[in-house]
C-alpha cells in the first residue's frame, strides 16, 4: 500500500500518494486530470519497477481528498505552484512528469517553467522526461472541457454539471462501459465543481496553443500516449504532421492506464529508463476523403432478429439508450416539435418502429403514414395508434411500398435508421468501402421519397457523425441489449449478432449519397445535435 501524505500550503490542503521517498533516486510525478483524482494512477504502485523511483501522486486543489479553495484560487498557475511544492518538499530530483488529459496540458507548463526558469545549484533541469496521456492537442480534443465551458457561458453550469454530465454521462453511459467510468465517478464526487468549472473554462480558452506547446517542449524527451478509440482524427494528424512520437493503447479508451494498466505502466517504465520508447504518430491515410478503415470480420449475417428476441425488446427501454443518444434523440424531437407544433401536416414516417413518432404528431397533423417492414414492430405500432383515425402503418420494405399520388409536407428517418439502410447481403465484408461510399438501396429510398415530398416540404434524416464518440455510443448501446458486436473498432459501422446495422457518415458522404439521390446539395443543412449526431434537413424546391 502506498503511504499518504497532507501537505499544507497556507489555506490549501494537498493530498499526496506515494512510495518511501529517497534521495537522489529518479522520481515519477504523476499528474491527474479534469473531475479526476491520483485514484486513476494508483494502479502504478502494483509494478515492481515502481521501486526504483520516488512515486509522487497527488490530488489537485479542489480534487480528490485535497481541499477545496475557500477564494476559488484553481487557476493553471496556482495548481502549477502548487506542483512545484509538492517537488520541494519531497526533494524530488531526475523527474519524468506523467500527466493525463488536463494533467498533460499542467504538465506541459511544468515542463515550460523548468526549461526557462534559473537553474538549480547542479546547473541541471529538475524534469528529464515527459509522458503526455491523451492531453489536449487540439481543440477537437476538448469535448468534456468544451461541454463545460458553454454550459458556464449560458449560466447552466450546475445543471449540465449535476444532470448531464455526472448523472447521464458518467454514471449513465460511462459507468457501463468499464471500470474507468466507475473510478472516474469515485473521484468525481469529491471534486469541487468550481474546479471543474474554472479549470475547463481554462482548457478551452487555451485550445489549439496547448499542442503547440507540447511540440515545441524540447529539449526534454517526450512520449504521447493515448486509447485506440479516443484519439480524434484531427489531433492524429497534428500529432503526425509535427513528427510526435507517441505509443498507441490498442482497445484503449481515455484512460489507457485503467483500460490497459501492464502495457501502459510498462511502456512508463521502458521510457523513464530510456527516452527513445515511441514510434511516430502516423496519420489516418487517406482514400479521396475517406479514411482507410479495419476489415470487418469474415462472417454471416441475415436480416435483424424479431421483435419478440429479448435483445431486440431490450432496445426500446430507455434505460438501455446511452446518454450522448438519448440527448440527440431528445433534442430532434424538439426541434420537430416546435418547427410543427399546431400545423396540420402530412407527413410520412420511413423506418417507424413502433410509432412513436406517430403519438407525438397524431393530434395535430392531417395524417400520418409510417413505413416498416419488421411484422412485430408493425404490430406493435398498430396496437400504439389504433384510438388515432389519421395513422396509417404500412407494412413492408419502403423501397417496394406503393406511395399515393398525394405529396407529403414532411418526411423523416430518424432516431439513426438512415445509418441502417442496406441490403441485406451474406457476409460483413460484402459492405466494404465501395457499398459504404456508394449505398445503392438508401440512395433509392431516398430519391423515391424526396420526390414525394410538396414543395417547400422538408427530409429529415438523424445520422451518426463519424467519430470514435460516436462508435463508442453505438457500440455502448448494442453492449447493453445483450448482443455481440461482430465488428472491429474504426469499421466505418456496427454490426451485431442480432442482425443490427448501423453506419457513420461525414458531412461529404452525406452531400454524395443525398445528390445521387437527386437532393441538391445546396438544398442541404446540418443541424447539431451534440458530438456525435446530426439532424440533416433537405428542403424541396419549387422547380
Amino acid at each position: 500500500m502506498p503511504d499518504e501524505t497532507y501537505l499544507s500550503f497556507g489555506e490549501d490542503v494537498l493530498f499526496c500518494r506515494h512510495n518511501e521517498i529517497f534521495e537522489h533516486r529518479p522520481s515519477i510525478l504523476l499528474i491527474h486530470g479534469l473531475g479526476d483524482s491520483g485514484l486513476s494512477f494508483a494502479g502504478i504502485f502494483a509494478d515492481e519497477r515502481s521501486r526504483e523511483f520516488n512515486i509522487v501522486i497527488p490530488d489537485l486543489l479542489g480534487y480528490g481528498r485535497s481541499s477545496h479553495s475557500p477564494t476559488l484560487q484553481y487557476s493553471f498557475d496556482v495548481q502549477i505552484d502548487h506542483l512545484w511544492r509538492i517537488v520541494d518538499h519531497f526533494g524530488l530530483e531526475e523527474i519524468t512528469v506523467v500527466g493525463h488529459s488536463m494533467g498533460g496540458d499542467l504538465g506541459t507548463l511544468l515542463c515550460w517553467q523548468d526549461l526557462h526558469r534559473a537553474p538549480s545549484p547542479g546547473g541541471k533541469p529538475k524534469i528529464v522526461g515527459f509522458v503526455n496521456v491523451e492531453g489536449n492537442l487540439t481543440e477537437w480534443d476538448l469535448f468534456i472541457s468544451g461541454e463545460a465551458a458553454r454550459a458556464a457561458a449560458e449560466g447552466r453550469f450546475e445543471e449540465w454539471f449535476t444532470w448531464d454530465f455526472a448523472f447521464r454521462k458518467v454514471y449513465g453511459d460511462w459507468c457501463q462501459c468499464g471500470l474507468f467510468g466507475r473510478r472516474y465517478l469515485a473521484s468525481l464526487q469529491f471534486c469541487d465543481p468550481a474546479a471543474f468549472r474554472l479549470n475547463a473554462i481554462e482548457l478551452k480558452r487555451r485550445g489549439a496553443g496547448a499542442g503547440t506547446s507540447y511540440r515545441d517542449l524540447d529539449p526534454i524527451p517526450k512520449l504521447f500516449v493515448f486509447g485506440q478509440k479516443s484519439l480524434d482524427d484531427e489531433s492524429r494528424r497534428f500529432a503526425s504532421r509535427n513528427g510526435l512520437k507517441g505509443h498507441e493503447i490498442i482497445g484503449g479508451h481515455h484512460w489507457p492506464m485503467l483500460d490497459c494498466p501492464e502495457e501502459f505502466y510498462d511502456k512508463v517504465f521502458r521510457f523513464c529508463h530510456d527516452k527513445e520508447v515511441g514510434d511516430p504518430i502516423a496519420e489516418q491515410e487517406d482514400r479521396g476523403k475517406v479514411p482507410v478503415r479495419r476489415r470487418v470480420a469474415q462472417v454471416r449475417v441475415g436480416p435483424a432478429a424479431e421483435y419478440d428476441d429479448p435483445s431486440v425488446q431490450a432496445t426500446l427501454s430507455s434505460s438501455n439508450i446511452p446518454w450522448l443518444i438519448r440527448q440527440a434523440r431528445e433534442k430532434q424531437d424538439r426541434i420537430l416539435e416546435e418547427r410543427y407544433r399546431d400545423r396540420a401536416i402530412r407527413i410520412a414516417d420511413i423506418g417507424c418502429g413502433d410509432a412513436h413518432h406517430a403519438e407525438m404528431f397524431a393530434a395535430q397533423c392531417s395524417f400520418y403514414h409510417g413505413y416498416e417492414r419488421s411484422l412485430e414492430m408493425v404490430k406493435l405500432a398498430r396496437d400504439r395508434c389504433a384510438r388515432f383515425n389519421n395513422v396509417e402503418i404500412i407494412e413492408g420494405d419502403a423501397l417496394k411500398a406503393k406511395l399515393g399520388s398525394e405529396k407529403y409536407d414532411v418526411i423523416w428517418c430518424l432516431y439513426f435508421t438512415p445509418g441502417n439502410l442496406r441490403e441485406i447481403r451474406e457476409l460483413l465484408s460484402d459492405y466494404d468501402d465501395a457499398y459504404l461510399d456508394d449505398n445503392s438501396y438508401f440512395i433509392a429510398v431516398i430519391h423515391k421519397f424526396f420526390a414525394a415530398l410538396e414543395e417547400g416540404g422538408s427530409l429529415f434524416l438523424t445520422l451518426y457523425k463519424d467519430t470514435p464518440q460516436a462508435e463508442e455510443a453505438q457500440r455502448s448501446f448494442y453492449w447493453r441489449t445483450g448482443q455481440l458486436v461482430l465488428t472491429d473498432f474504426g469499421s466505418r459501422f456496427v454490426a451485431t449478432d442480432k442482425g443490427f446495422w448501423s453506419r457513420r457518415w461525414s458531412q461529404d458522404s452525406v452531400l454524395a449519397h443525398l445528390e445521387k439521390a437527386h437532393v441538391p446539395r445546396e438544398d442541404v443543412a446540418f443541424i447539431d445535435l451534440n458530438e456525435i449526431a446530426w439532424l440533416v434537413e433537405a428542403k424541396r424546391k419549387a422547380n
